[in-house]
Formats: C-alpha cells, sequence, structure tokens
C-alpha cells in the first residue's frame, strides 16, 4: 500500500513538472493570407522571386514555393523550421532575405503560422464580366467608323493636271478646301500680328 501512494505521489508530481502544450495556433483563414502573408510576400519578394525568378525561385504560387528553386522547395508545409522561406527571413541560415534588410518579427510570424498550418493558397477565381442579354448592337452601330474593316481607298483626282503628283493625302485636301479663297502671290510673305 505505501508502494502505491508512492508511486502515486511521483506520478502526479511529474505530470505537475510537465509544461502545458503550447496552444496551436489557428488555422489560418483566406483573410489571414490575404491580409498577413500576401502582402509581406508581394511587398518583400515579388521584386526578385516573380518574373526574374532569382535563383529559380517564383513566390507568386503555392505550387511554384512548393518546387522551390536552386536551393530546393522553399516551403515545406506544416514545417516551417525545415522551410527554406521561414529560415531565410529569420536569417538564421546561410540564406539570408529580403535583400538588404529584415522582416518585423510580425511579419516573419504571420509567414510561419501560415507554413505550419499548411501554406493553404486561396484559389483566385477569375469571373467574366456579366453579359447583359438585352444589350443587343444595332445595324446603325455596326456602321460606326471604328467598328469597318480597314480600307484603302482611292485618292480624289488631282484637280491641277500640270502639277506634280501629290501624295494621296495631299490630293485629298484641295478636293475638300472649297476655291473662294485666292492665292496670295509668292512675293507676299505673312506678317507678325502686333497688337492693337
Amino acid at each position: 500500500m505505501k508502494f502505491a501512494i508512492v508511486s502515486a505521489l511521483g506520478l502526479v508530481s511529474a505530470l505537475a513538472q510537465t509544461p502545458a502544450p503550447a496552444p496551436a495556433s489557428p488555422a489560418p483563414s483566406p483573410d489571414f493570407f490575404e491580409n498577413k502573408v500576401r502582402p509581406v510576400l508581394a511587398e518583400n519578394c515579388y521584386d526578385c522571386h516573380t518574373s526574374a525568378e532569382m535563383g529559380g525561385l517564383r513566390v507568386d504560387s503555392r505550387e511554384r514555393l512548393l518546387q522551390g528553386g536552386k536551393s530546393g522547395p522553399a516551403v515545406m508545409p506544416g514545417d516551417p523550421d525545415k522551410s527554406l522561406l521561414i529560415q531565410a527571413v529569420r536569417q538564421s541560415g546561410d540564406l539570408k532575405m529580403p535583400k538588404g534588410g529584415k522582416l518585423k518579427p510580425a511579419e516573419v510570424q504571420a509567414l510561419a503560422d501560415w507554413v505550419k498550418a499548411g501554406a493553404p493558397w486561396p484559389e483566385t477565381k477569375v469571373t467574366a464580366a456579366p453579359s447583359s442579354p438585352n444589350k443587343v448592337i444595332t445595324p446603325e452601330q455596326r456602321a460606326f467608323w471604328s467598328f469597318r474593316p480597314v480600307s484603302n481607298p482611292a485618292p480624289p483626282p488631282n484637280a491641277d493636271a500640270a502639277a506634280a503628283p501629290a501624295p494621296a493625302a495631299d490630293q485629298a485636301v484641295p478636293a475638300a478646301v472649297p476655291a473662294a479663297t485666292p492665292a496670295a502671290p509668292s512675293t507676299t510673305l505673312p506678317q507678325p500680328s502686333t497688337p492693337k
């Protein structure tokens, strides 16, 4: 009996000394990603790791983060300590990012929480503009000049047959301007206007 009491007391004291498990961080929602994770990636990583693909890494999609770059996968979902992205932003290894600075501790923690939760990446849905079933394009609207096919009309005939052939645009101007304005003699120079 004495042995049972001592064993029970030993078990109770051992349990009392065991630290309570840390509360699990809640699984990040799509709002968490859009408000905390994507802005950090966009502000600090996109310049080098989107179309430029420095180090062979892109950070603009989950698939590309999982694929990684020259150093391997950037994210290990569920394990921030093994994720190169988290090691780089913590600047705990050889790889130190972002280039030329450090993230705020809250930003690093947000990225680590996101990776710990499995690095969920909300799908972006491309939605088409709603069509208007009542909208009908009339023949008059289709005849508008910008909707007609490009054509190459023949220039109007040159009124002065003795003149040298002019480009098509120059031939169109005299045909559109009335001949009521007499031409000035070639000796007349334009005079500057003076205020009166």
